[in-house]
């Protein structure tokens, strides 16, 4: 396929950028999570939030190690622009994700603490030798399993499964053409929809949070920020989507062909900000 690049040195200076940065970045997490574990952070309590955040930075990490590749060839590989494409394009669902574990992570403790302190029931009993009756303590547990199953989260976590797969889906049609066909399409615009939605429910529940326990502003707050800042990597998503991704007319906002200052200022800055607010975070779990 005979493709020219028209802005090849400029976004090969942003994958460069994108490539070293994350690298920097994955480090630096894997770091604080060793100091976090030594602090006596259970392991599986961040689990999730550290598998969430791992994926996010190689989805990045390997974004631009395609977008190197596929702007130092001769020829235009279509295929190492799809990965490239794919890579950059579902990397923020997977922060998000990571938001999402520690907003659940805080509301599953203040349900814990709620329930502890209504766990120590009064139980009057009848002795028959003293001919009185007695008070007796008695304590039950509550299932944690059930109280996460009630989560909302599970809707969030499938819209934004549902966002990737539509991306990797529509993305993967365009194999072999030179622009999409309707379904291609429907599916990148719907991914990006989808994000955004998942982005706003998650601003919801931090909300919500932060009224139903107060404790919790300082930290709720700064993941607003930080969801705030990944709305606008969103707002990227959907110009990019819906302007199309088409190799005969790319628009100004396409991935590798379009104006890299605008992956530059509008995916790569705020998803680099995100991910070190979100470590802030993290450090003070």
């Amino acid at each position: 396929m005979n493709i020219q690049i028209s802005h090849s040195t400029d976004w090969k200076v942003i994958s460069i950028i994108q490539l070293a940065f994350f690298i920097l970045l994955m480090i630096s997490f894997v770091l604080i999570t060793l100091v976090q574990i030594r602090k006596g952070i259970s392991l599986t309590s961040i689990r999730g939030f550290f598998i969430f955040l791992i994926v996010f930075q190689l989805a990045k990490i390997v974004g631009g190690i395609t977008g190197i590749i596929l702007l130092d060839s001769s020829n235009f590989n279509q295929n190492v622009f799809i990965a490239t494409y794919i890579c950059d394009s579902i990397s923020y669902g997977f922060i998000t994700r990571g938001v999402s574990s520690l907003i659940q992570h805080m509301l599953n403790t203040k349900d814990q603490d709620s329930h502890q302190r209504t766990s120590n029931v009064s139980v009057s009993t009848f002795d028959m030798e003293n001919q009185k009756f007695e008070s007796t303590e008695s304590e039950y547990k509550i299932d944690e399993k059930q109280v996460k199953k009630k989560s909302p989260f599970t809707i969030v976590t499938l819209i934004l499964l549902a966002a990737v797969i539509c991306n990797i889906v529509g993305m993967s049609n365009l194999s072999g053409s030179t622009a999409p066909d309707n379904t291609t399409e429907t599916l990148i615009k719907t991914s990006a929809v989808l994000f955004l939605v998942g982005m706003i429910l998650l601003i919801l529940a931090s909300i919500y949070l932060i009224i139903v326990s107060p404790n919790n502003k300082p930290t709720c707050t700064l993941l607003i920020v930080i969801l705030l800042i990944l709305i606008i990597r969103c707002i990227y998503s959907l110009l990019s989507a819906f302007h199309g991704v088409n190799f005969n007319q790319p628009s100004q906002y396409m991935l590798i062909f379009g104006d890299s200052k605008y992956y530059g200022f509008l995916a790569l800055l705020p998803e680099g900000v995100a991910g070190i607010l979100i470590m802030v975070v993290f450090f003070q779990w």
